[in-house]
């Protein structure tokens, strides 16, 4: 959604539903358009160490790398985030995320041009080619119906939004890349 909205208020399905999980979001915490940027912001002073919010590891879309599939972690998240819209989990979180997100390689050549850095310009025209491969790669792997436009839209999402994690961290020998609520 694109509205300024509180995450704490009791009224809202993604602080209720990250509560339920077990979660903790901060009434403080508030999603606004601030410069035609969509991000988080404090609504009152907070002091260094203030818990803003916690995320329960069950309330974010992951995949941990499984070369039998033959796709690369990051499409094993696109593909999650595409079963997850599919069947209607984390409908709270998927709910949050843009209809559209055009990204750095969705620019014009004429936009490129202005950044004025042929490097950039070069990665990002690479960049292209691999998302194209990448699409190509998924789509045996998600629903017949699914337009390569949706699967482009979740892997822009996931792109724009996934963390890496390294091995460890949850006690797993693997990395893992999740889309994590908020972030």
């Amino acid at each position: 959604s694109s509205g300024a909205f509180t995450l704490g208020t009791p009224e809202h399905a993604l602080a209720q539903w990250i509560k339920k999980e077990g979660g903790f979001v901060s009434g403080d915490l508030a999603c606004e358009v601030r410069g035609g940027r969509r991000g988080l912001f404090v609504t009152a002073d907070v002091a260094a160490g203030d818990v803003l919010a916690a995320i329960p590891q069950q309330c974010c879309i992951s995949a941990q790398y499984d070369p039998q599939f033959g796709l690369s972690l990051h499409e094993l998240t696109t593909s999650r985030l595409l079963g997850a819209v599919a069947r209607g989990e984390h409908a709270e979180y998927c709910e949050t995320l843009p209809a559209e997100e055009k990204l750095l390689s969705e620019w014009s050549v004429e936009e490129l041009g202005m950044l004025q850095s042929p490097a950039l310009e070069y990665e990002v025209l690479a960049q292209r080619e691999r998302v194209d491969a990448s699409i190509e790669r998924l789509a045996p792997w998600v629903a017949d119906d699914l337009s390569p436009e949706k699967i482009a839209w979740a892997e822009r999402m996931v792109r724009s939004r996934a963390l890496r994690f390294e091995p460890g961290w949850d006690g797993g020998d693997e990395s893992s890349l999740c889309m994590v609520p908020l972030i």
